[in-house]
């Protein structure tokens, strides 16, 4: 299996506008907007988090008045000067804007880990426009594994703790084949991005050592996910927004 792994410093590319695999996102974007195309014609149409305006663009190419949200400068001046028949808006999609018909969450047809803060948000653009798409599948992989039995080891007991913390909380990612991996058992959980999602409630089975959280990757049989070997209870319905700081690739200048 072949897996590509960005370093650190090119941050466009670890989860910015070029991140791997991202032709393959706006062909998943394209399809989506194809099948409701009829309906988003001449409406005001918001894509978040929209990076350089890829996705928008292709919309307003097809008679969408697209806007296109991100927290970027660069991404700014980069939709400015390849796609000028897209609006950008600068601002934190944490925070709902009025005055749209539709919503586009570009995270749906990304290999994005699992967060609780992005149901927040859905569940919060609920309240302003119509979310498309219209429905999301996260994916639960339980499984055993030789092969991850030996990677996640630490001979020293502060070691082991410190791996054990990360598998908990979904601090370690996981890349693998299919053939990786054994006795595995793919659960999938569909919401509907319309209506408002409460919660989150995953349960390890006894007989699986792994829990992972994620999507099935590009490649055929293969996933990406977060470990949480014990599970999430996680409650997304909540009064109030709870702002969270985006990944803004403009830590690293382009060059």
């Amino acid at each position: 299996m072949i897996t590509l792994r960005a370093n650190e410093s090119q941050t466009h590319i670890t989860s910015g506008t070029w991140a791997i695999g991202n032709s393959i996102m706006k062909e998943r974007a394209v399809a989506i907007i194809d099948r409701h195309l009829t309906e988003l014609v001449n409406k005001r149409v918001i894509f978040i988090a929209g990076g350089v305006g890829r996705i928008a663009a292709y919309a307003a190419q097809n008679g969408v008045e697209s806007y296109n949200l991100d927290i970027s400068d660069i991404y700014e001046s980069l939709c400015a000067s390849n796609y000028p028949e897209v609006k950008y808006i600068k601002a934190n999609m944490c925070f709902p804007l009025e005055g749209f018909d539709y919503v586009f969450f570009e995270d749906c047809v990304t290999n994005r880990s699992y967060t609780p803060d992005f149901y927040e948000s859905i569940n919060n653009w609920q309240k302003v426009a119509k979310i498309l798409p219209l429905t999301h599948s996260l994916y639960v992989f339980r499984f055993n594994s030789k092969q991850f039995d030996q990677y996640l080891h630490a001979d020293e007991p502060e070691g082991k703790r410190y791996i054990q913390k990360a598998l908990l909380t979904g601090g370690i990612k996981a890349f693998c084949s299919y053939e990786d991996i054994e006795d595995l058992d793919i659960e999938e959980v569909v919401f509907n991005l319309n209506n408002p999602i409460p919660s989150l409630f995953i349960e390890p089975h006894s007989d699986k050592k792994y829990t992972v959280l994620g999507t099935p990757h590009f490649a055929d049989n293969t996933l990406v996910g977060n470990f949480f070997i014990n599970g999430v209870s996680d409650i997304f319905l909540k009064n109030s927004i709870t702002p969270f700081k985006p990944s803004n690739p403009d830590k690293y200048v382009l060059r």
